[in-house]
């Protein structure tokens, strides 16, 4: 459900608590989880993440504690090397490299986090929904916990297509029996996951896991969505949706405003992870090229501009960007797929073209598809010709906008970070969650 519940503004009543995080490193957890800390240390509690790898320095910089969950066993770097071996996959591969990794960084993770989290007092875990291992952590250690979404739900629905498949949403009942194949397919992928899992679970006398989704939080499940863009039939149990938990003031990223020329601006982001590939940038401008657009394109810590040379209808090429000033005067955002880009994107109400490299970015472009606010291009129709006639569908068809601004009147009515905290200590309390 949406929550819609009172922000108390008398604090005088609620317990203070020691939090933990366990969450990935990467930016699109990492940030959402900063700005869920920062509400939770404004309302007087104490708040410490737990993370494998390198979280870099925006977690101590915003005043939080980070312990370190890699050990001599398992180093920091093991997330480096997974991101190059994914990398190098593709298509089903990915999946497999990922779970490869993951089961041996969910070992790392048990083998240290239910230490760290007892030694430091923690009473309660936000644990990201992704970090499959934080579920097992707090049940070897009796600590109460919250799943929380920072990316796409990847709650099993056989109503949908899993998160990782580039389908348009059918709820026809042949859909849905490749669904559920493809469900299982997932599974079984995971499966080393799931092994990995049980190795510390058993010997504890804890319930094995079956399969890798076991793990969400009987208590409270939580996500960054708002319901205008999920079409899930089948719902979590115990979900509240609350909308982003960013907090988009504006940044004083350089950007060479000068170079903008007057004609109406695309804004185009394949976000900070999976953001390598040339090609996919060439042939994004060559279909707007003719469109009367311009093109502002950022490309990240992952490839320098210089390597595209020159593009088609001479765009603006940065490694980054003032995202949310670009994103208010543009006509269209082309992006990647990423959950916090795509919300963003929403919230002033722009149209998008999706086009999904990996991971969930492929449910996350069907659902904008499905809404109604955005066209979807797989990878392996992303041409330019494809581009070119979604990118003028998308300009003149007034539909689109129209979805847009709905979704983002819901993302304006959404409670964010504040409601999270909120939320987060009504259940902890034993409290009924206000609908």
């Amino acid at each position: 459900m949406l929550w819609s519940g009172p922000i108390l503004a008398d604090m005088s009543s609620v317990s203070r608590r020691h939090f933990g995080i366990i969450c990935p490193y990467a930016p699109g957890h990492v940030l959402p989880m900063i700005e869920v800390a920062r509400e939770l240390r404004d309302r007087g509690n104490r708040v410490t993440f737990y993370i494998f790898g390198d979280p870099g320095p925006g977690i101590e910089a915003a005043g939080f504690q980070v312990r370190q969950l890699a050990d001599e066993m398992t180093p920091p770097d093991t997330q480096v090397k997974f991101g190059q071996a994914a990398g190098a996959s593709s298509g089903t591969d990915v999946l497999r490299t990922h779970a490869k990794y993951t089961a041996v960084i969910s070992e790392a993770i048990l083998r240290n986090a239910p230490q760290l989290v007892q030694d430091d007092q923690v009473e309660a875990l936000l644990i990201d929904q992704v970090t499959l291992a934080g579920s097992t952590v707090a049940d070897l250690t009796g600590i109460p916990y919250i799943t929380i979404c920072n990316a796409l739900m990847i709650d099993p629905d056989p109503s949908l297509p899993p998160y990782f498949l580039s389908k348009r949403i059918d709820f026809s009942e042949a859909a849905e029996a490749d669904n559920a194949a493809a469900w299982q397919f997932l599974d079984d992928c995971y499966e080393p996951v799931v092994a990995s899992l049980n190795t510390f679970r058993v010997p504890a006398d804890l319930a094995p896991f079956e399969k890798f989704s076991d793990g969400w939080s009987p208590l409270l499940q939580i996500t960054q969505e708002v319901r205008g863009l999920e079409p899930r039939t089948h719902l979590p149990e115990h979900l509240e949706y609350v909308g982003p938990l960013l907090k988009r003031a504006g940044d004083d990223t350089d950007f060479p405003w000068g170079l903008l020329d007057g004609r109406p601006l695309a804004y185009v982001s394949m976000g900070t992870m999976q953001n390598r590939a040339a090609d996919r940038y060439r042939t994004i401008a060559e279909g707007c090229a003719g469109t009367g657009l311009q093109l502002v394109i950022t490309t990240g810590r992952g490839l320098d501009p210089a390597e595209l040379g020159d593009l088609p209808g001479d765009p603006v090429v940065v490694p980054f960007a003032p995202q949310t000033q670009l994103l208010e005067r543009c006509e269209l955002a082309i992006t990647s797929g990423g959950l916090n880009g795509v919300m963003e994107a929403l919230h002033h109400g722009k149209p998008m073209l999706v086009t999904p490299i990996a991971w969930e970015q492929p449910g996350i472009a069907a659902r904008v598809e499905f809404s109604g606010a955005g066209r979807m291009i797989a990878t392996d129709e992303l041409t330019a010709d494809a581009v070119r006639e979604a990118v003028v569908d998308l300009l003149t068809n007034p539909n689109y906008r129209e979805a847009a601004a709905k979704v983002a009147a819901e993302i304006d009515q959404s409670p964010g970070a504040r409601g999270l905290a909120e939320l987060v200590e009504q259940a902890l309390s034993g409290e009924a969650i206000s609908a």
